[in-house]
């Protein structure tokens, strides 16, 4: 999926614009993460020839996604439906901890700092109760 699918469905889920959540499992990093783990590469001889898996861990359900966003960005008129399926996503970034030694950003945090950067740009309405992201 291109980035800016992603960036219009989250669009689309963060102005309650999907009326469920689907049931899916994502597994979430942080962009941070990501350019880190290049930059750790550079001098990392160890890497060298390895595909090495950069995400944190757990995925997360999309209603849990949900969840996360709604307790930060609250929106009392809005009712959601979360579909449930029990199905589980795992990743093992055990590659990544170890030849890199990275510490991932916890995706609660980054999936926060995403809705406020949509916001920043435009990309997202600032509706009423907006707070000012914490540093």
């Amino acid at each position: 999926m291109s980035l800016l699918r992603i960036l219009l469905k989250t669009t689309r889920f963060m102005n309650h614009e999907m009326p469920a959540t689907p049931p899916l499992q994502l597994a979430l990093v942080d962009v941070r993460d990501v350019a880190k783990a290049h930059v750790l590469c550079i001098d990392n001889t160890e890497s060298d020839g390895h595909r090495i898996l950069i995400t944190s861990q757990p995925s997360f359900w999309f209603r849990d996604i949900a969840k996360v966003l709604a307790r930060e960005f609250r929106d009392t008129e809005a009712k959601q439906v979360l579909a449930r399926l029990n199905r589980v996503i795992k990743f093992d970034n055990a590659k990544s901890q170890r030849i890199l030694e990275i510490e991932y950003t916890n995706p609660e945090k980054s999936l926060i700092e995403m809705a406020y950067s949509m916001i920043e740009r435009g990309v997202l309405p600032r509706k009423g109760g907006y707070k000012l992201p914490e540093t």
